[in-house]
């Protein structure tokens, strides 16, 4: 994220963090589309192999495209705790959405096919399907999200993508019936997904280049960590109230973030960023 950040100016952002989300989230899709099929027809183990062969494959070849362009180097300083303390600073207006994004997505990816396979007795292989286009969504919203931004303003569509997205979680945990869960799942998928490339959006405009390689380690971290975390509590939530209490905590949990983003220390948008309408001034970050 902090290459492709490096190598686009301001303007072209959010289409490029957009394009690489999208990129990423359609791999998702590929193996949400294949993995319960393979599963349901063979042996649980056949997609584990056949995807840990193709992610050797992938990776190799993504080593073989990118070693040869050279990442600028800069004298970086030390990175020691007050570096990390003051890139935090700079980033503290985001860290919410992080955390809420990284959580959501851990709790959707470990929980809601357990929710659809065991408590609606949806089969695997459908499952997996409705994963699939889950993901699908979402890769369509984040490749979309550069026009989005530009027409409607980062900053609005990240905190529209927070309180749809909190919404919709509270669709999905207290639905009753299989159909209301998963129209919420992919109600879900829609908003979910504007929050990750406006964030990465936002941390590239906000984080001068020299320190943007730790301040996406950062908030990468701080995703992983929520998603741990939130994973932890939910399988003893899942335990003691059922599957669906996850999602309802979620819920609530992106209401606080949606509180804090859009009243107290959220992304500001007075103005659309340059790649907007012709005359309109650069977004304002902080």
């Amino acid at each position: 994220m902090a290459w492709v950040s490096r190598t686009h100016p301001r303007q072209a952002i959010d289409l490029a963090m957009g394009v690489q989300s999208g990129s990423g989230m359609f791999g998702v899709f590929l193996a949400f589309l294949t993995f319960g099929y393979m599963a349901q027809s063979f042996d649980w183990r056949i997609p584990l192999r056949v995807w840990a062969g193709a992610c050797l494959l992938l990776g190799l070849t993504s080593y073989l495209l990118v070693r040869g362009h050279a990442f600028p180097k800069e004298e970086t300083g030390r990175l020691d705790i007050s570096s990390w303390l003051g890139t935090a600073r700079l980033l503290r207006n985001y860290i919410p959405g992080f955390l809420f994004g990284g959580a959501s997505w851990a709790v959707t990816i470990y929980f809601a096919p357990s929710l659809l396979h065991h408590k609606f007795a949806i089969p695997m292989g459908r499952t997996g399907l409705f994963m699939a286009v889950w993901i699908g969504i979402g890769t369509l919203t984040t490749c979309l999200f550069g026009p989005i931004s530009r027409r409607f303003g980062r900053a609005r569509a990240f905190k529209t993508g927070v309180a749809g997205a909190s919404l919709s979680l509270l669709l999905i945990g207290l639905s009753p019936r299989p159909g209301p869960a998963v129209l919420g799942l992919f109600i879900f998928g829609t908003f979910l997904f504007l929050i990750f490339p406006a964030l990465q959006s936002f941390v590239g405009n906000t984080c001068p280049e020299v320190r943007q390689p730790q301040a996406f380690s950062l908030v990468s971290n701080l995703q992983m960590l929520a998603g741990a975390l939130i994973s932890l509590l939910s399988g003893f939530l899942s335990d003691r109230f059922g599957i669906s209490s996850p999602f309802v905590v979620m819920s609530v949990l992106g209401a606080a973030s949606f509180v804090l983003s859009a009243f107290v220390s959220g992304p500001s948008n007075p103005a659309r960023h340059r790649d907007g309408p012709a005359g309109a001034q650069s977004l304002s970050i902080l």
